[in-house]
């Protein structure tokens, strides 16, 4: 075994190596200049957008916004019904600096594409995020032949005419060349992790366990083959019931959105997914009193499936979809980083446009318009730059989804469906895992896992999933071994400093949650040297993810091994002081890290944050905000106390939309039930399990933690996304508690109290209920959309 140790990083390199070359010269990796589009007014304009009258004496400016890259090219659209002959637009690249024009060109509409575009190139002048610049547009004649948007579609670039501030922008296109190299990086990574997963499959791997796990399954069949009969007996006629109650409904008028005599496929499915659900229950009832979690996983994953299947391909029905999907389609193409025009369009366009209620025909309809689109096979450069970022990780389940998909030839819609589907298989997973670490709190953290919102984000497309996931089952495994009498096993260990640092790395603001960990005693560890080699890396996890909130990823890994290299050297040195000296060196490093952290958010931080989000408008400069708070603390403070007790924490404000929302799709009408229930579940799911020591003192420290990172939220979103001296907090959503929720319930309870409730009835009274709720749920809001 010490030998095979010896050689398992060398193999794994060799084999990195060889993969990496055969990769990179058989032309699978590219790298090198690129063209990204990175502005499309058109995106919104579908939505929202005018002719523009222009007279001869009229002067247009636009402002263009530049990104890291070079400026290569611009394209406008015209509106070619009214785009007369004999009319010239005469167009100017401009430096606002020095008003010099950069590059002009005239337009008199022979060379515009059906599409209404016409890209005009950059050939004068290297222009870069350094130079502003803008557009100086005019029309030799009075026209409408240009489009222009209602709103702001340019990220809060000025649009003027003759010197007077314009509501939008001119409907156009914004193209800059890069030199993309992190798809080499990208590559690297891959093929390092698939050298490290050979070489174990090769070394450590034990293949009898295989072969022995095929064994018990084959002897499994045979000795239950009477009972597997009747399972899939029981299965068939579940399909042929769901048929017929299908043709009864769709031949009947007693449901508000239907097509008389049409099948309705998603009805169905839903219709098929309840039974089988009941048929779980009853045939095995037995595994709600000892393995709670394979009937609760196993029903969770058809309930899963059901809301992928039932929610429509389309990149817009939550939160910020739209660009979560393209980071995911960046990561999937992460060797070539180039994607089909199709995948650009749903994000450039915000979705499909599908909207329920609707027919399933026009839902068809659309998704043969996005298939043809595909076929066309027009190549465009993806997003590369999700590959240099942090959370790019949480876009992996989704990304392999998306590559099986295009690989078997699945059709557009359901490669979209597939990723979306790898984001709740990994969920369900990671919370089966999580449950069967527990003790006890089973069944609270089936129902936080549950809650509407949460289980809805983890059949679209979003980084919620990965997050809550990977929260819960770190959470879930520090509880169990809280309650459990034994050690700590270094696996266990692992497990909980992993899955908190791939949670944090989607989303930093969590990582104060790590100094729970800081509270396990002792004595719980093997070793005395397992202790402090665990807490330093908490520590320094701390240290890194919270540098990491301002600085680039790239930094990430040297600031680990530098803080943790640190740390280990303070501990040796502050084992070998005294009483007397420990205190004097505590009160120096304190002073140290107040003043630097004082120094740091007076004069660093309002340098460092930038202008802000500006989806939250144009008076947000996340600087000035900073400044703000420095120089009103009371004022911010009751701002914030207002906002978190009025709305934000309130069931009757923000809080329930956790309970009950789809996204921008609707909300279902059982969040009361919901609410109810994660608070009986939180006081009652107890057992002599939860007497373990420092449980009140664990409980203290959880509700203090979850309060600083609320207030985080909450402050980051003000600085980030909230116009300057606002009295309200802009952007903070209520689903960014849902990670929060197993550590609060699971404590929030006394550990005095134990449940006398039959197991079998308490487990399958909490499924059954969380079922339900989810059935109903999305039946309300998406199944009887479809007519």
């Amino acid at each position: 075994m010490l030998k095979k140790k010896k050689i398992y990083i060398p193999m794994s390199l060799v084999i990195a190596v060889i993969l990496f070359c055969i990769l990179f010269f058989s032309g699978k990796i590219h790298y090198g200049e690129s063209i990204l589009k990175y502005q499309d007014a058109d995106a919104y304009s579908l939505f929202s957008n005018r002719e523009l009258k222009i007279n001869p004496s009229d002067e247009i400016q636009q402002q263009l916004l530049l990104d890291e890259g070079v400026l290569n090219s611009f394209a406008i659209k015209y509106h070619l019904e009214n785009f007369e002959e004999g009319t010239i637009f005469s167009i100017s690249l401009n430096d606002t600096e020095t008003g010099e024009t950069i590059q002009n060109w005239e337009e008199n509409g022979a060379e515009i594409e059906a599409t209404g575009y016409r890209e005009y190139y950059i050939t004068n002048e290297k222009i870069n995020s350094e130079k502003e610049v803008y557009l100086k547009i005019s029309s030799n004649k009075v026209t409408k032949a240009l489009w222009c948007s209602e709103g702001d579609s340019l990220k809060g670039a000025n649009f003027e005419i003759n010197g007077e501030r314009q509501d939008g922008d001119i409907i156009l296109k914004l193209f800059q060349k890069k030199y993309v190299t992190s798809t080499i990086g990208f590559s690297i990574v891959v093929c390092l992790v698939f050298g490290l997963f050979c070489s174990y499959l090769l070394l450590f791997f034990k293949w009898k366990k295989v072969r022995n796990i095929i064994c018990l399954i084959l002897q499994y069949v045979k000795y239950n083959n009477k009972k597997i009969f009747f399972d899939m007996v029981g299965i068939f006629f579940i399909g042929i019931i769901g048929i017929v109650i299908e043709k009864k409904l769709s031949a009947s008028n007693i449901l508000e959105y239907n097509t008389i005599g049409a099948f309705n496929e998603y009805r169905y499915a839903f219709i098929v997914v309840a039974l089988l659900c009941i048929f779980i229950f009853i045939r095995k009832r037995e595994w709600l009193k000892k393995k709670p979690e394979r009937i609760f996983s196993t029903i969770m994953l058809l309930i899963g499936m059901l809301y992928v299947i039932a929610i429509p391909a389309e990149a817009e029905l939550s939160w910020d979809e739209g660009i979560h999907y393209w980071k995911a389609v960046g990561v999937s193409h992460g060797l070539c980083g180039a994607t089909n025009a199709a995948d650009d369009w749903i994000y450039w366009h915000s979705g499909t446009g599908y909207t329920l209620p609707n027919t399933i025909d026009t839902l068809r309809i659309i998704q043969n318009n996005m298939q043809a689109q595909y076929n066309a096979n027009n190549i465009v450069s993806a997003n590369t730059d999700i590959l240099t970022q942090m959370n790019g990780v949480s876009y992996v389940p989704s990304a392999i989804g998306l590559v099986i998909g295009r690989k078997i030839g699945l059709s557009y819609a359901l490669t979209f469906q597939l990723g979306a589907a790898m984001n709740m298989l990994l969920y369900i997973v990671l919370i089966y895992f999580a449950m069967k670490k527990l003790k006890s709190g089973k069944m609270i953290l089936a129902v936080a896992s549950t809650l509407v919102t949460a289980f809805f984000l983890a059949a679209v497309y979003s980084t919620d999933s990965w997050i809550t996931g990977f929260v819960f089952l770190g959470s879930a495994y520090f509880i169990g071994n809280m309650q459990s009498k034994e050690k700590i096993i270094q696996k266990d260990l692992y497990v909980m400093s992993i899955s908190y640092t791939l949670a944090f790395m989607a989303k930093a603001i969590y990582f104060p949650l790590f100094g729970l960990y800081l509270l396990i005693p002792k004595e719980k560890f093997e070793s005395e040297k397992q202790c402090e080699r665990f807490k330093i890396t908490i520590i320094d996890l701390i240290f890194t993810f919270l540098l990491e909130m301002v600085l680039s990823f790239k930094w990430f890994i040297p600031i680990f091994i530098i803080g943790w290299l640190g740390i280990y050297v303070i501990t040796k040195i502050i084992k070998r002081l005294s009483g007397k000296q420990r205190i004097i060196l505590a009160i120096v490093m304190s002073g140290i890290v107040l003043i630097s952290l004082i120094g740091g958010i007076i004069f660093v931080l309002p340098k460092l944050v930038g202008a802000g989000d500006l989806r939250g408008g144009t008076d947000v400069n996340s600087g000035k905000q900073v400044k703000f708070i420095i120089n009103n603390p009371v004022q911010y403070t009751k701002i914030l106390f207002m906002y978190l007790t009025g709305n934000y924490l309130a069931f009757q404000g923000a809080l329930q939309v956790i309970f009950n929302t789809f996204g921008y799709m609707g909300q279902a009408t059982l969040h009361i039930v919901a609410f109810v229930m994660l608070w009986i579940v939180a006081m009652t799911d107890k057992n002599k399990n939860d007497m373990w020591r420092r449980y009140n003192i664990v409980k203290l420290s959880s509700i203090l933690i979850c309060s600083i990172i609320i207030v985080l939220m909450a402050t980051a979103l003000y600085v980030s996304f909230t116009p300057v001296g606002s009295g309200v907090i802009n952007g903070c959503q209520p689903r960014y508690l849902i990670p929060l929720i197993l550590i609060f319930f699971s404590l929030i309870g006394s550990n005095k109290i134990e449940n006398k409730i039959p197991q079998i009835v308490y487990n399958g009274m909490v499924i059954s209920g969380v079922s339900v709720i989810l059935m109903v749920s999305i039946w309300q809001v998406v199944i009887r959309m479809y007519a």
